[in-house]
């Protein structure tokens, strides 16, 4: 029904009007909260996008949760070359190659003529040909039994009470080689127990129970003490590490490994936290006065005993990220920046310091172009705030304000014969012990998981001085660990 105006009284069309208004007011309010509804679906919109697209190339996660998607592209810091796979021109090779004294000879006659049917026997050969065959002989327990012969003294009446070897302390006893082999299968090759009981048992037709093997391990623990705290103290010397820590399951929880590590000393050691309360705990990084690379893990920060440098690998992955989800040029400017100045490292020649301050510089205004191409996006701070009520930053500028710590970033490219470029040496570390969880799942006992990160250390800082690990193991079941 149509209203006619004209038939309104005075006070009528006042009520008419002031009730427009408020029907217009309302309208707006709700139009503005539409508005800033529709900008918050947008806002999280782009980040599910974001989170969808982000795998192992582009981020910091694992290449294990890139699951069956279509593989990422290579991002890798390896230059391309033309070689093909395998062996190159002129390589040594590891060819299996005759030996002068085989422990065995079987010899090989026909001492009838095939021709004739002659008697060949004294007949002597005019050319002998030889083929041998490398083989493993069957294994076979071996038991060795040690008589204590007890005399006394005809002319004193003192008895005499023969000594066992120290490694012979009870009547029934395993051996340090079976002993090294349980550990090696364990710590080193990441063999449950249940496993390494059928192994020796399908092996060596013995009878070792799953008990028996944590008995095993846990000597080896507490003949590594010693060894463990040298290891420890040695890092603490050193002038620079390398830190990182990972998910670390123990008894149906989830607990935090950490790694110190270099390039000749490894130390592992976990906890229930992830935070400073964890590393506090572990007493590691309150002590270090070197320089620390790592992932930029806030935490790490928190400790100035000691200089920090960030790893570039993850923040290549990050620019990465941001230039596979957003218009950004920034990203794909710094990255050539940090790449160009590891390039010139990676010669070995001296760098003048001219050239580090040009390059610095540059690094610097490509960095503050980024600040301007993110605020012209972002004019407005994001609506959602985070808990503390500070306004929530985007993953660009959360990006761009890390890689404006130059000491921590440009470390390598300032001091290249003491800083490394990235922090892979400590993931290489922290791979073993993921290798481990995935093989064998999880520690049922806080025991087992100690035993392991003391044993693992060990083992990886044999590894990287290039000693024999075999040796290594049985020298820990000798009460003489070889400590490199």
């Amino acid at each position: 029904m149509s209203l006619n105006l004209k038939e309104l009284s005075h006070d009528k069309l006042i009520e008419l009007i002031e009730s427009l208004i408020t029907e217009v007011s309302q309208l707006k309010e709700e139009n503005k909260l539409l508005k800033e509804e529709n900008k918050l679906l947008k806002e999280e919109n782009q980040k599910l996008k974001v989170q969808l697209g982000l795998n192992s190339s582009n981020s910091s996660k694992p290449p294990s949760t890139d699951g069956f998607k279509k593989k990422p592209k290579n991002n890798s810091l390896r230059e391309k070359t033309d070689k093909n796979s395998g062996g190159q021109p002129n390589h040594k090779g590891h060819t299996l190659e005759k030996v002068d004294t085989p422990d065995f000879t079987v010899d090989i006659k026909d001492d009838i003529c095939p021709c004739c049917s002659s008697n060949l026997q004294e007949i002597f050969p005019v050319n002998i040909t030889t083929r041998q065959v490398f083989d493993i002989p069957l294994p076979k327990i071996q038991v060795t039994e040690y008589k204590a012969y007890h005399k006394v003294c005809p002319h004193c009446n003192t008895k005499n009470n023969p000594v066992f070897p120290s490694s012979v302390t009870q009547p029934v006893s395993y051996g340090s080689n079976i002993q090294s082999l349980v550990t090696y299968l364990s710590v080193q090759n990441h063999i449950p127990y249940n496993r390494i009981s059928s192994l020796i048992r399908d092996l060596f037709n013995c009878n070792l129970s799953e008990g028996t093997v944590f008995n095993i391990l846990n000597r080896a623990y507490n003949s590594l003490e010693t060894t463990e705290t040298e290891i420890k103290n040695r890092l603490l010397q050193s002038p620079q590490i390398h830190a990182d820590e990972t998910g670390f399951y123990v008894e149906n929880l989830r607990q935090w490994l950490f790694s110190y590590s270099n390039a000749d000393y490894t130390f592992y050691d976990f906890h229930k936290k992830r935070g400073k309360e964890a590393m506090d705990f572990i007493g590691f990084m309150e002590k270090y006065r070197g320089i620390v690379t790592h992932d930029c893990w806030k935490t790490y920060e928190a400790y100035e005993n000691c200089l920090h440098s960030f790893c570039n690998a993850h923040f290549l992955r990050e620019l990465n990220g941001i230039m596979e989800t957003t218009e950004f040029k920034f990203p794909k400017e710094i990255k050539e920046s940090l790449l160009s100045m590891k390039k010139l490292v990676d010669t070995g020649n001296h760098i003048s310091k001219e050239i580090k301050d040009s390059m610095i510089s540059q690094y610097y205004l490509k960095l503050n172009k980024g600040f301007e191409e993110e605020q012209n996006a972002n004019p407005v701070s994001i609506t959602k705030t985070v808990k503390q009520g500070r306004k929530k930053q985007s993953p660009a500028k959360n990006l761009l304000l890390r890689l404006k710590k130059i000491p921590e970033v440009l470390g390598f490219f300032i001091k290249p014969n003491l800083i490394p470029f990235d922090n892979n040496l400590a993931e290489r570390d922290i791979r073993m012990v993921k290798v481990k969880q995935k093989v064998s799942g999880l520690h049922r006992s806080i025991k087992g998981a100690k035993q392991f990160c003391r044993i693992r250390g060990y083992l990886s800082t044999i590894r990287k001085n290039n000693l024999n690990i075999w040796e290594s193991i049985k020298s820990i079941f000798l009460e003489t660990p070889i400590m490199p």
